[in-house]
């Protein structure tokens, strides 16, 4: 075995115990564990059984099986990033909705 195998799966063991752990002591939510699941479980296919990136390159037309791993990634963190930024713009729309309540609040108070 390769010393990125041997990486890839103390990582991706050491991963599944993290989010676990975190799922029993609900921090994490259902979505987020499965999706924790998912990517962990894939590192850990891919680690150790490099033979099937290779086979998941010819597959997709690629040369090289890390082509297709980087790729994959690439797309994983602009969805990452696309969520993330949805969650940003519906947290402002709400803090915006409450200052406007508050302010509204206040003038109704002052005019008692």
């Amino acid at each position: 075995m390769l010393l990125y195998q041997i990486l890839g799966i103390i990582v991706s063991i050491l991963g599944l115990l993290f989010i676990t752990i975190q799922v029993r002591k609900e921090k994490l939510s259902g979505k987020i564990y499965g999706l924790g699941l998912l990517i962990l479980a894939f590192l850990l296919v891919f680690s150790s059984f490099p033979e099937f990136s290779m086979e998941l390159s010819f597959f997709s037309g690629l040369d090289r099986g890390l082509d297709v791993l980087i790729i994959i990634s690439i797309f994983g963190a602009y969805y990452l990033l696309f969520k993330l930024y949805n969650r940003y713009v519906d947290q402002k729309k709400r803090v915006n909705n409450l200052v406007s309540e508050l302010a509204i609040m206040n003038e109704k108070h002052e005019r008692d």
